[in-house]
């Protein structure tokens, strides 16, 4: 390690950063909203009650819930999950979220398969012996007609699997009774082609614990990353490396940083993490608005329109304030985030 990274950073990171009391006050914020975060709630007590950083009442409502649909999600109780979904319906149409319709498709799946539910959200008929096939029609009937014009074709394939798949009683929560459904035996019933599709949904838990995730953190207004872990992960394991690379290549050919608070070289960006809600523009230190938006110079860089029309006074030519290329106002153009 010590051949690859110096001892000390402060070459390259000024000691006093995390001095300033604003910056200190920042830092406690952010530790102690990562350990509400992760569910660590006896560390996030002991950080507030240090630093005297107070948790902000809905937000640390918002991050219990998740961890408790979390927690639900890891022993496929979804009885809650499926209640918000439902009370969140207009929100994850605007997202164009295929959350709604993948819990469904999910939930069609174990019922067709006799698999365990948490709830009686299934009794939706008044059957006195309830089998798997009926619970699955039940169920689908309900909460698939409003996702048929877009997954219709699936759909199809969904019912389908109910012609191949054998009959069986089931309880009021979809569960298979004693000495039915040997899940193997239902599985060989089904021909390859509708099989697939029960493999996927077996497969895509992840995926529909990530998309819920990403989706409750929307609406919630909440940031879908911790915004400790995404500094963390983007300076430690992105930038530093490629940064004390630089330096060491710059000090080689006698040149310095040209500016203190400019990074040397790009750093790139998962995609996930590369967020422009807002765009404040390195010149004038100014949020863009729809009078004063973004703008792409030929070089690359992006500035506000007023600090390219502050520059373009002074010079027939507008020289960019971050490399030497210089071009013509009317060259520039408008950047949408």
């Amino acid at each position: 390690m010590e051949s690859v990274f110096p001892g000390s950073l402060d070459h390259l990171i000024s000691p006093d950063v995390f001095r300033d009391p604003t910056s200190v006050r920042a830092l406690d914020r952010a530790m102690y909203e990562y350990f509400v975060r992760t569910g660590e709630n006896g560390i996030a007590k002991s950080i507030s009650e240090s630093t005297e950083v107070f948790p902000h009442d809905a937000e640390e409502d918002a991050f219990k819930a998740l961890q408790a649909f979390n927690e639900d999600m890891k022993v496929g109780r979804l009885d809650r999950i499926r209640t918000w979904v439902t009370s969140h319906r207009e929100e994850l149409k605007m997202r164009h979220s295929p959350l709604e319709y993948l819990l469904y498709r999910h939930e069609f799946i174990r019922l067709a398969l006799g698999r365990a539910t948490s709830d009686k959200a299934f009794s939706l008929h008044q059957d006195q012996a309830p089998t798997n096939v009926s619970m699955a029609l039940a169920y689908g009937g309900r909460h698939f007609h409003s996702h048929y014009h877009t997954y219709m074709d699936q759909i199809q394939q969904l019912y389908t699997i109910l012609v191949f798949v054998p009959r069986f009683p089931v309880d009021e929560q979809g569960v298979a009774r004693d000495g039915f459904s040997c899940e193997q035996d239902i599985l060989a019933h089904i021909p390859s082609r509708y099989r697939e599709l029960i493999f996927v949904c077996d497969k895509e838990l992840d995926f529909l614990r990530t998309t819920f995730h990403r989706d409750y953190c929307a609406i919630s207004n909440l940031p879908h990353k911790d915004p400790l872990e995404a500094s963390v992960h983007v300076g430690a394991d992105i930038a530093l490396s490629r940064i004390i690379k630089a330096r060491k290549m710059k000090q080689q050919y006698g040149h310095e940083w040209s500016q203190a608070d400019e990074l040397p070289v790009e750093i790139p960006l998962p995609r996930e993490l590369n967020i422009h809600s807002t765009f404040l523009c390195p010149v004038s230190k100014d949020v863009a608005t729809e009078d004063n938006p973004p703008m792409r110079q030929p070089c690359g860089h992006v500035v506000s329109l007023e600090a390219l029309k502050q520059i373009a006074q002074m010079r027939k030519r507008i020289k960019c304030p971050y490399c030497p290329s210089e071009s013509h106002l009317g060259d520039a153009c408008r950047v949408y985030f």
